[in-house]
């Protein structure tokens, strides 16, 4: 289960991401749809300072979420520090991955390219089973 929710909510978007940014044109806006369950209070210090190091890669972070799959593999994963969700772990890569992206674009000299991340909150869609105080198109009204 892991190993298909990180290619959906992670490997998914970098992908995607991977072929589209070169296309991108000035002025253009990146927004990538994250959750507030990815919120890093949810893994240990050790974990945490990983997700946020200011040298992180898009590499270093497909490793790091290798190293989480073969950690929940191998039965180890709380005793490593990962959280026991694993929605939102990839949550917490995207939100990670968007901070590097950010971090990319704005280095890159490309005109006025932003990238960032947000939480629509609690959505009444499928994959919420129809519950959540928001309809999809309050949900796409994100602040």
């Amino acid at each position: 289960q892991v190993t298909v929710t990180t290619a959906t909510n992670f490997t998914a978007t970098l992908n995607i991401s991977r072929a589209l940014f070169p296309l991108l044109r000035p002025h253009a806006r990146v927004v990538n749809v994250s959750s507030s369950a990815g919120a890093l209070r949810r893994v240990q210090p050790n974990i945490q300072e990983k997700f946020t190091n200011p040298t992180l890669t898009e590499q270093d972070l497909v490793a790091l979420m290798d190293q989480y799959i073969a950690d929940v593999a191998a039965g180890n994963y709380k005793d490593k520090g990962w959280t026991n969700t694993g929605y939102g772990t990839t949550e917490m890569a995207l939100i990670a991955l968007t901070k590097i992206q950010a971090r990319e674009m704005s280095a890159s000299g490309k005109e006025d390219i932003l990238v960032n991340c947000c939480c629509p909150g609690s959505v009444k869609t499928d994959m919420s089973g129809g519950r959540g105080n928001q309809t999809p198109d309050q949900g796409a009204e994100t602040p």
